[in-house]
């Protein structure tokens, strides 16, 4: 009988780990959205870092107190990055997520739309500026995107993995029939 079945399954299910109790109480469909805003989250710190990298800390070029730009005009910048990268991401098939994909293939995409992405910035920037803004902050943040993305995917192919033992994400699939026509 069903009833008897189902008992069956759920003595062989260890008990929920606090993360599979909390991913319990998110409605499916808004991972998609928890997905794009964790990324915009992460685009935000990148950038802050690569200002701190860029004028701070000053790395491998030493910037001239002429050229010091404070942070809160690179905010326009910011929020450009912040509207082209998830478009560059949905174009680049980042979005939405898909199982199955490597790690390598997701950081790939993801480098090649960050990319795409800062150079669409960069132009931008180089037509509708005046002030001289320092291209390596650009660079920076890309290299920090990409890296802090690829962590974030990472962490998540694990987070799904650790799920899949308690049948969060798993695909129940019923094969009728044996050989080939099964």
């Amino acid at each position: 009988t069903e009833t008897s079945l189902e008992r069956l399954l759920e003595d062989d299910r260890p008990p929920d780990s606090r993360l599979a109790r909390l991913v319990r109480r998110v409605p499916i469909g808004a991972w998609k959205y928890l997905l794009v805003l964790s990324d915009m989250l992460l685009i935000i710190v990148a950038f802050v870092i690569a200002y701190a990298l860029r004028y701070q800390l000053q790395w491998f070029r030493i910037v001239e107190p002429v050229f010091n730009v404070r942070f809160v005009q690179y905010g326009w910048f910011l929020l450009a990055l912040l509207i082209i990268l998830p478009f560059a991401y949905y174009l680049s098939d980042v979005y939405p997520y898909r199982r199955g994909r490597s790690w390598v293939e997701q950081v790939y995409a993801i480098a090649t739309a960050t990319a795409v992405g800062v150079m669409v910035v960069i132009i931008f920037s180089l037509f509708f500026s005046a002030t001289l803004y320092s291209r390596l902050i650009f660079l920076y943040a890309a290299l920090l995107i990409t890296i802090f993305l690829g962590i974030s995917r990472l962490v998540t192919m694990m987070a799904l993995s650790h799920l899949r033992r308690f049948n969060i994400g798993v695909e129940s699939m019923l094969l009728v029939g044996a050989g080939d026509v099964g």
